[in-house]
């Protein structure tokens, strides 16, 4: 290849890279905990709770290019199409799209693979599928099968490296909601060189298996969908109870996750442990949410007495401030309808 030819090939995947952060940036607001992505090959593998954009996501966080797998139908749609291949995307043929070209896998799994030898890293989503469920999926194999075939084919001395980023959205249908990226523990695929030598497919299994628990650990997993409500209004009270921000302060998404994932293994330990207790406490955290609705309050918003003084020092500097945005709100809303309203077709259209 040309010398220019090259340069341009290395430099259409950062310029992409890039301008694809900001895309998701203009959507959510995103938080990594942990440091980038480390030089050298590296197998990304995140979990799948918002279709297009965790890719998006990633490319923000990476802090360097990555190259997506991504379902095969996804590179005939206009647009994303040739985004993908500008990424140098590599096609996934699942058996609900096609069962004719599921063959065709063993050649984007040697791609992959030639990927990682080259120093490149690659994103994977192992739960082969984005979904709304509530907590991670059933891994399925393909990423453990290319990390283990790239270290096994380069003797052992790829240094390869799996790295489980997990992708939390506070509220993933709205416009501006927040994403944390929790970068999680690093996998060396040569410390599985003994087990793979022994019996490869069960080190396959095993491999699998430690992704998911590295990707638990860095995503929230809840029982039932309405345990999210739930343990984010117990968090919220239990966090001004503890004085740990004040009745008008708003901790971060980044900040809360962590007492979210606690707060989700305690109601998952109450709902098997002492279902009676479980169903009080569900009722009381309903009634409280209710009564929030009426009032049109959030936990944050909500004073620990409702004395005059502080309903006047609430209520007058959140009027005056309505006042002054009011006009330039309206602008921005009418100013974003059309791309808003656009994106959501798009991606029903692509789902």
């Amino acid at each position: 290849m040309a010398p220019n030819a090259t340069g341009t090939a290395r430099l259409l995947p950062r310029l992409t890279t890039r301008a694809l952060g900001y895309v998701a940036a203009a959507f959510h607001s995103i938080e990594r905990v942990g440091p980038p992505l480390p030089p050298g090959p590296v197998l990304v593998v995140a979990n799948h709770p918002n279709s297009l954009l965790d890719p998006l996501v990633i490319f923000r966080i990476a802090g360097r290019p990555t190259r997506p797998l991504a379902k095969a139908p996804l590179f005939h749609q206009p647009g994303v199409g040739q985004v993908l291949r500008a990424m140098n995307g590599l096609p996934v043929y699942r058996r609900q799209d096609d069962p004719s070209r599921m063959h065709h896998n063993e050649e984007t799994f040697r791609s992959a693979i030639e990927a990682l030898w080259a120093g490149e890293a690659v994103q994977i989503y192992p739960e082969g599928v984005s979904h709304d469920e509530p907590a991670l999926q059933p891994l399925r194999t393909g990423a453990a099968r290319i990390s283990l075939a790239a270290e096994a084919d380069a003797g052992w001395t790829l240094d390869l490296r799996i790295v489980p980023v997990g992708l939390t959205y506070s509220r993933k249908a709205v416009f501006r909601g927040s994403v944390v990226a929790w970068m999680g523990t690093p996998i060396r695929v040569r410390d599985w060189r003994t087990a793979h030598e022994i019996d490869p497919q069960q080190a396959v299994r095993d491999l699998t298996a430690e992704i998911g628990r590295r990707l638990t650990r860095v995503t929230l997993n809840l029982t039932e969908r309405e345990d999210r409500g739930l343990i984010e209004t117990a968090e919220r009270l239990w966090t001004a109870e503890k004085a740990l921000a004040g009745w008008r302060e708003r901790p971060g998404f980044v900040d809360r996750l962590p007492r979210l994932q606690a707060f989700a293994l305690g109601l998952a330990w109450i709902r098997a442990h002492d279902p009676a207790r479980h169903d009080r406490l569900a009722r009381a955290l309903h009634h409280h949410q209710r009564r929030l609705a009426v009032l049109g309050a959030g936990e944050g918003e909500t004073p620990p007495g409702y004395a005059p003084r502080d309903v006047v020092r609430y209520a007058l500097p959140r009027a005056a401030a309505l006042l002054l945005t009011l006009g330039p709100g309206l602008l921005g809303m009418l100013l974003w309808a059309l791309p808003y309203r656009l994106t959501g077709w798009a991606v029903r259209r692509i789902d």
